[in-house]
């Protein structure tokens, strides 16, 4: 759960959509490896308490792996679409506003993020940006590969495990 900032630990969704179980999971891991890190607990003591937690984590993410090929954008899927399909959950973005949006000239996942919302909601386009980049390939007639992924931009900023532990007991 270290991220390639030595010291600083992300878990749950800002570090990939996963789901609450996932997210405990990673937060009780991640917060093992930052007790062993400020030397808390040893690393013997962290890899046995994390053993079960890591097992768990394993299960989920293979059940996620294959319900992620089950649910995966597939060829065909833009001709089902009718104007009252949602398309981003979070957010209500239904495909005729997507149309509205391609008819004002939006090309790309980034303009479309800001002109309809899709992709603005809790899972940050995690969940929809797939099925929209199907959508806005297939009506402009123009391979998937060209429409680039939007930019993300996680609503966290890192915050050094020492800044969190010397907090009031109250403030945590």
């Amino acid at each position: 759960m270290e991220t390639t900032v030595p010291g600083i630990f992300s878990a749950g969704d800002g570090a990939g959509v996963g789901g609450a179980a996932v997210a405990v999971l990673e937060g009780r891991i991640a917060g093992l490896a930052a007790a062993t890190r400020l030397g808390a607990l040893s690393p013997g003591a962290a890899r046995s308490r994390s053993r079960p937690h890591r097992a768990a984590l394993a299960r989920l993410r293979k059940s996620r792996e294959v319900l992620g090929r089950l649910v995966a954008a597939r060829p065909g899927l833009a001709e089902l679409i009718t104007p009252d399909t949602v398309i981003c959950p979070c957010e209500g973005t239904t495909a005729a506003r997507v149309d509205q949006a391609l008819d004002e000239g939006v090309g790309d996942l980034g303009q479309m993020k800001r002109m309809t919302r899709a992709g603005m909601g809790e899972c940050q386009g995690r969940m929809c940006s797939p099925a929209l980049a199907h959508l806005i390939a297939h009506r402009r007639g123009i391979p998937l590969e060209a429409i680039a992924p939007p930019s993300i931009r996680p609503p966290v900023t890192p915050v050094p495990i020492h800044v969190l532990a010397t907090l009031p007991d109250e403030q945590t």
